[in-house]
């Protein structure tokens, strides 16, 4: 641990918590369950505030992103910072809506849409720093550095592409067990094409953001 009095470490899911708690242990280290789109209030009270507040590649995940801003100032000391990455735009969103048109999995594209952020319909790297620069404003911070990396490729090929859309999508964990298989099936079977479909028709196919923000 770095110096300091605390870490609080968050996550949404129980089960990932659960391992961190037994796979790295430390004393100065807390874990804790947290959505960071939802109310923040009782959090808060438990824990107060902090000097620095770190995300890493979970915004993305996050419907409601200006409130997840709003609730990561509040979260913040004055002269307090945050360092935010997360993903614009992914592969990975594109083949959970397509799984959504299909039969069986219609029936859960509500869940499949609200996993799919704002940003991965902006194909325009300029909008995507102004989208984001707005996120920041509105939270009250100020920007001290904001960068958007872009890639035309994934680091993933395309093996590897279908195991990370099978460990991401959120339908795959809710699915009764007697579906599951079909699932998977299904993405073994079309996540390939979907893949070489939208690497060709995209212009801006992989974006993130590192974001470096105070609270005045």
């Amino acid at each position: 641990c770095p110096p300091c009095r605390r870490i609080v470490a968050t996550d949404f899911s129980a089960k990932m918590l659960e391992y961190a708690r037994e796979h790295f242990p430390h004393p100065k280290i807390e874990y804790r369950q947290l959505d960071i789109g939802l109310d923040v209030e009782q959090f808060l009270a438990e824990h107060g505030t902090f000097q620095r507040v770190y995300s890493m590649r979970t915004l993305h995940w996050v419907k409601d992103q200006p409130r997840a801003f709003a609730n990561i100032s509040r979260l913040m000391t004055p002269g307090g910072e945050c360092l935010l990455l997360f993903l614009g735009r992914c592969d990975v969103f594109d083949f959970i809506r397509r799984m959504a048109k299909l039969e069986p999995w219609t029936k859960y594209s509500d869940v499949c849409e609200n996993a799919v952020p704002k940003t991965h319909d902006i194909a325009d790297a300029a909008e995507l720093k102004s989208y984001v620069e707005n996120l920041v404003h509105s939270a009250g911070l100020t920007l001290i550095t904001l960068d958007v990396w872009q890639r035309e490729s994934s680091f993933l090929d395309t093996e590897k592409a279908v195991e990370m859309f099978l460990m991401t999508n959120p339908v795959l964990p809710i699915l009764p067990e007697e579906e599951k298989e079909a699932f998977t099936a299904d993405a073994r079977k079309h996540v390939p094409a979907w893949r070489a479909a939208y690497h060709e028709n995209n212009p801006l196919p992989f974006a993130s953001f590192v974001v470096h923000a105070s609270k005045p």
